[in-house]
C-alpha cells in the first residue's frame, strides 16, 4: 500500500507514492476533514515555568466541544460524521499505553504483551527477549527510567507466567487467542 509524500521538501507542489506509514494512516483517521468537516484550533499550545523559565509545548489536542471552529458538511466527506466520531471512539479506546482503555495484544511471543501495568506507577510493562534467539520473555517497567533517567520499578521473566497462563486456557478448553 502507498500514500502520497512531499518530494519537493514542505512546498508540496509534487508528490511520490511511497509505501505508508502507520502515521499517515492515524493521521487521516484522526482528521475531521475526511468526514466532510472544516475544523480550526484543535490543538493547543500550553506553557509552564519550569525552573523559573517558560516552557512552551504545542500540539495539545482539544476535545470537540473545545475546537474553535468546526464545520460539519463543509464538503463531501469519505465517510459521515457518525462514523468519524466512531472511528475516533474506537481509535481512542486501543490507543496503547492509555490507563483505563482496552489493551491488545502486541507483537513477539510473550503471551501477556501490552496487557500488564507495573504495580508500582501505574505504567504499561515493556517486554524485552533476554538469551539467545529466540530469547525468553522479560517484563519490565521501563518507563521511569527511558523518561526521567530513574531506575526500573520493577523487572521479572515472563517464561514461568506465560506458561501458567497457556496452562489455564488448556484447562478452561480454550485454545489459541481467545
Amino acid at each position: 500500500m502507498f500514500f502520497p509524500r512531499p518530494s519537493d521538501g514542505k512546498r508540496l507542489t509534487s508528490f511520490e507514492w511511497q509505501p505508508i506509514r502507520y502515521r499517515n494512516v492515524i493521521g487521516l483517521l484522526k482528521n475531521p476533514f475526511y468526514a466532510g468537516a472544516y475544523a480550526y484550533g484543535k490543538s493547543e499550545k500550553r506553557i509552564t515555568v519550569v525552573g523559573g523559565r517558560a516552557r512552551k509545548s504545542y500540539g495539545h489536542g482539544k476535545a470537540f466541544d473545545d475546537w474553535e471552529v468546526l464545520i460539519r458538511e463543509h464538503h463531501e466527506g469519505y465517510i459521515d460524521w457518525a462514523e468519524f466520531e466512531r472511528n475516533q471512539a474506537s481509535l481512542a479506546c486501543n490507543a496503547y499505553g492509555r490507563s483505563g482503555g482496552q489493551k491488545s495484544g502486541r507483537g513477539g511471543r510473550a503471551l501477556l504483551s501490552g496487557m500488564l501495568t507495573c504495580g508500582r506507577c501505574g505504567r504499561g510493562l515493556a517486554v524485552v527477549y533476554a538469551g539467545l534467539a529466540p530469547g525468553r520473555p522479560v517484563y519490565r517497567c521501563d518507563r521511569p527510567n527511558l523518561m526521567l533517567g530513574l531506575p526500573r520499578c520493577l523487572g521479572f521473566g515472563g517464561t514461568r507466567i506465560d506458561a501458567a497462563i497457556a496452562d489455564g486456557d488448556r484447562a478452561c478448553g480454550r485454545t489459541g487467542s481467545n
